[in-house]
């Protein structure tokens, strides 16, 4: 018997990218990493071909100027739609903007008894840029600075007159450092079968197709001997290109950079061991690898350091472009950083033999910071103390020798001891560090409404900014200076 191939044709054919149907005679803008949704019907049937229930069909997506294989997609059938179903994800190099990038063609890899089959209609794209974990496709991602701050760099980058441009990134130096003991969960079934090769992801992810980010030239695989009280024992080791040690389970070790067009560890560093083909050799309980490589990427710089021992800055002088100016500079204006002014309370000394219409003051708290309010006045009777009804003193904050005083006169007729409780600002602690030359021009605003106003609390009579990182904010006569007019 002689079985003639079936000769199928690709019809109905539609293509999406996020639900946006593509154009099949025009130009289309795709991102890369995006995920195309192919759907289409074989010879204009609305039924599933039946000996797809036993077989896997599958669909190959090229690009036509080059007949490079792009991706494979198993066939699903859409009963919603009445059409196949085929997806891939498009992960190649971004080239010009603007331009035809890649021409897709379909093509449908047969069963023994059907012919290949291309699709007739092409996909015109332009694959756009896209960040993919923060790293742009058409940035070189190297910004080379000189000692006169000029720098320079092999991006193009589209931005329009005005427009803010920001950098997102790390500032490196141009050293190399080795990442120790890296720790790599094993576990006892990973080596099943003869020569089996297992991976383990290494856990840290290289610029997008760069695959010299680690020297893979030189490493060093060690475990955890669970059988030998812990003890840290070494597997491979890699010493500039040569094997320096092998442990007798392995037969060969490398690390592998895994591209970022990839479906399993896309842009990924890996670690390859081939294991020996004796499965009785093979490490017998779960337990973890350690690994040490040389990473060949500079390490930080970090613009301020903290001493661990106390809170002190350490400047760095760093610099920015200002397009004001056109000039570099060095230091700059904080503006609106919003303070928190909630007062805590205390309790003055005792007042001893407060006779009546007497005077009394607070000159100022703890601190040293002028007095906000009086929330409660104690005097003694009995041998404790108790509240003391507030129609037996009257009270004022004035101030007294450049601080906010609390003056207390007592009304009582009988002879008394007296506490005052009294309430004050704490001393604020700013989040950025002024410079001392720019602390006389400091000032406080006062939000009202929906906009703000400068108030006439002075620098250095009013308020003082002072500690080791010019960051501690005390106020004087907070209350005498704003509540009159804003209170």
């Amino acid at each position: 018997i002689m079985i003639d191939p079936f000769n199928n044709t690709i019809t109905g054919l539609e293509v999406f990218d996020n639900y946006n149907n593509l154009s099949l005679s025009s130009l289309n803008n795709v991102g890369f990493g995006d995920s195309l949704d192919v759907y289409f019907r074989l010879n204009n049937e609305t039924q599933e071909f039946p000996l797809y229930e036993m077989s896997l069909p599958l669909m190959a997506l090229f690009d036509n100027n080059t007949n490079m294989l792009f991706g494979l997609s198993l066939l699903e059938w859409d009963n919603s739609i009445d059409k196949y179903h085929a997806k891939f994800a498009i992960m190649e190099d971004v080239k010009d903007d603007g331009v035809e990038n890649y021409n897709l063609k379909l093509v449908y890899i047969p069963t023994e008894v059907e012919t290949q089959v291309n699709s007739t209609q092409g996909i015109s794209i332009d694959l756009i840029a896209q960040n993919i974990s923060q790293i742009s496709l058409k940035n070189e991602r190297e910004i080379i600075f000189n000692p006169d701050y000029s720098f320079t760099l092999n991006t193009k980058f589209n931005i329009n007159f005005g427009e803010e441009w920001h950098i997102l990134g790390y500032i490196l130096d141009n050293s190399t450092y080795y990442r120790t003991r890296e720790i790599i969960p094993y576990k006892a079934t990973d080596p099943i079968g003869a020569e089996t090769m297992t991976e383990y992801p290494v856990d840290l992810h290289g610029l997008i197709g760069d695959s010299e980010f680690v020297d893979r030239d030189n490493f060093l695989l060690e475990y955890i001997d669970r059988e030998n009280y812990n003890e840290i024992t070494p597997l491979y080791e890699v010493v500039n290109g040569s094997i320096a040690y092998q442990d007798y389970r392995i037969m060969a070790a490398w690390i592998d950079y895994y591209a970022y067009y990839r479906t399993d560890y896309p842009n990924q560093f890996m670690l390859i061991i081939n294991w020996t083909a004796n499965n009785e050799d093979l490490i017998a309980f779960d337990t973890d690898f350690l690994i040490t490589y040389k990473v060949m990427q500079g390490n930080k710089i970090t613009p301020a350091v903290f001493e661990t021992f106390e809170k002190v800055a350490v400047p760095i002088d760093f610099r920015q472009f200002s397009y004001d100016t056109f000039e570099w500079e060095s230091q700059g204006w904080t503006d609106r950083e919003i303070l928190n002014t909630n007062t805590v309370q205390e309790n003055s000394t005792i007042f001893i033999n407060v006779a009546q219409d007497q005077t009394i003051q607070v000159d100022n708290s703890s601190i040293g910071s002028g007095i906000i309010d009086l929330v409660q006045v104690w005097n003694k009777t009995g041998g404790t103390f108790e509240l003391l009804n507030n129609t037996y003193y009257n009270y004022s904050i004035s101030t007294q020798n450049g601080v906010d005083a609390l003056r207390l006169t007592y009304t009582g007729i009988t002879t008394t001891d007296i506490k005052i409780e009294y309430s004050y600002i704490p001393i604020i602690t700013l989040t950025h560090y002024p410079l001392e030359s720019m602390l006389s021009n400091s000032t406080i605003k006062i939000l009202l409404d929906d906009h703000y106003i400068d108030s006439q609390l002075v620098f250095n009579v009013d308020y003082n900014i002072s500690g080791e990182n010019f960051d501690e904010l005390i106020f004087y006569t907070f209350k005498t200076s704003l509540y009159p007019e804003y209170g």
